[in-house]
């Protein structure tokens, strides 16, 4: 049987509120509540009839996929270890909450290294005294560890980042008015949203990361900061953006250290954009870039030139008299004239076809 909902103007004047909501929870920095968050992965497990897993945390979520893959490679040892070459004992355990350590102290520092380690001894299964039988154990143990980091996003969930299902979700029962038993299960999901962050979930164990400390947006709700980090952890952990773009700190803190050869060799095309722009209009000096037409564009309030670099790449490069700002914008290589270059960038394919007004 199917049923028609019809959003009401009484829904309708909900909305806004109910999306603010979620807005505020995807940007929060407030600390989680590790006790709600117990509770909720407690009542998530016995809603799927599993048993109740080992909870830990962890103040970053790089420490946290560091950690959640040391587990996973514990637990699976400890009951099957299937062709990796090892047998679970307390060398080889050993062995992986050093290794997991080291890694955390090489991508973040000390503290998120003491992190891992803390709550890998908290959570590890009992190794028994039994001597490995391989004879490179330490090399073993890094390269099946290495596979499993590659692969342990599979069991990571969002939490609070990933709110915008649950906006969308929560959205039906609450501004909508329609509920159904199914919500019952879901309220586990719901706090661990509401109440936690990224966590890594397996039979065995469920890892959850703390929030940020500090979360940089523009007024577009986008990560964003040219003058540091756009999200930094306790644990030191830090996650640099422009424009929604993640991008690494040379690019933010100094894009003048970059080289040319750096920056056209940059795969990507967002990030490539992004260097170019933080690196300024030198680059297209340094470059040769050929200017192939320029003009003074009334509608927008900018002047614009059109630019080719090496390997035939072109740019839109407008400024604004009024703000001092510079924007460098990629267009497409068949582009010969700014105007051409504006309409291509607005999704007008003719061309030939100008702008003539702003509403």
């Amino acid at each position: 049987m199917t049923k028609t909902w019809t959003l009401t103007d009484e829904s309708k004047s909900k909305t806004p509120e109910h999306n603010d909501k979620w807005i505020k929870i995807i940007l929060s920095t407030d600390r989680i509540d590790k006790d709600i968050c117990r509770s909720a992965v407690v009542k998530m497990y016995a809603a799927a009839e599993k048993a109740p897993p080992k909870v830990g945390f962890v103040r970053s979520p790089v420490a946290g996929h560091i950690a959640a893959a040391a587990l996973a490679m514990l637990y699976q040892l400890s009951k099957d270890p299937l062709d990796s070459g090892l047998t679970y004992c307390d060398e080889v355990k050993d062995g992986i909450l050093k290794l997991a350590s080291e890694k955390a102290n090489s991508h973040i520092g000390p503290e998120a290294a003491m992190d891992v380690m803390s709550v890998l001894q908290e959570l590890a299964p009992a190794a028994p005294p039994t001597p490995s039988a391989s004879s490179d154990t330490q090399g073993r143990v890094q390269e099946v560890l290495s596979g499993v980091l590659s692969n342990i996003s599979k069991i990571r969930s969002g939490g609070n980042e990933w709110g915008s299902y649950d906006c969308y979700l929560t959205f039906v029962r609450d501004v909508i008015g329609f509920s159904c038993p199914a919500h019952e299960h879901y309220a586990a999901w719901e706090d661990l949203a509401v109440f936690g962050g990224v966590r890594w979930v397996a039979e065995d164990f469920c890892l959850i990361s703390d929030r940020p400390l500090t979360l940089v947006t523009n007024q577009n709700n986008v990560l964003d900061n040219d003058k540091g980090p756009a999200k930094e952890y306790a644990d030191g952990f830090k996650l640099w953006y422009l424009e929604g773009v993640q991008v690494d700190e040379q690019i933010v803190m100094s894009p003048k250290s970059q080289t040319v050869d750096q920056i056209l060799a940059e795969g990507n095309e967002e990030v490539r954009r992004l260097r170019i722009t933080q690196y300024g209009d030198e680059f297209f000096r340094e470059v040769g870039a050929q200017e192939l037409d320029r003009r003074e564009n009334a509608i927008e309030g900018t002047r614009e030139t059109l630019l080719e670099i090496t390997g035939g790449m072109k740019f839109l490069r407008t400024f604004c008299p009024s703000t001092g700002d510079t924007y460098i914008l990629p267009v497409d290589e068949e582009i010969t004239t700014c105007n051409a270059a504006q309409s291509w960038l607005w999704g007008v394919d003719d061309a030939s076809m100008s702008i003539v007004g702003r509403t």
